[in-house]
């Protein structure tokens, strides 16, 4: 099983999508196709109170497509349906961008 890292440093409670981790950590995103898919292994070991272990099965009922320069993209929305099932709260967001 393949799990995502979602970044709660990095989404915030009034952004329109969820940002993940990218592929080997470089960098966030919103996109599925720019997604890192992590193992249970290496996920565990970037866990942490700013950043959410999620399994791709819990995330593939949530995908909307949307457009974004020109190009169809997959996006995980921002939604408190999505946030309840990933188990994060209000108080889990940030309330300032990291500087």
């Amino acid at each position: 099983m393949k799990y995502a890292l979602l970044s709660l440093r990095w989404t915030h409670k009034n952004d329109d999508f969820i940002t993940f981790w990218r592929h080997d950590a470089k960098g966030y995103c919103w996109f599925k196709a720019w997604m890192g898919r992590y193992s249970i292994v290496r996920s565990a070991q970037h866990s942490s109170d700013r950043t959410k272990r999620v399994s791709f099965e819990v995330l593939e009922p949530f995908w909307q497509e949307v457009s974004y320069e020109g190009k169809i993209r997959y996006v995980i929305p921002n939604t408190a349906e999505v946030r309840e099932v990933m188990g994060i709260k209000s108080e889990d967001f940030q309330r300032e961008y990291p500087s």
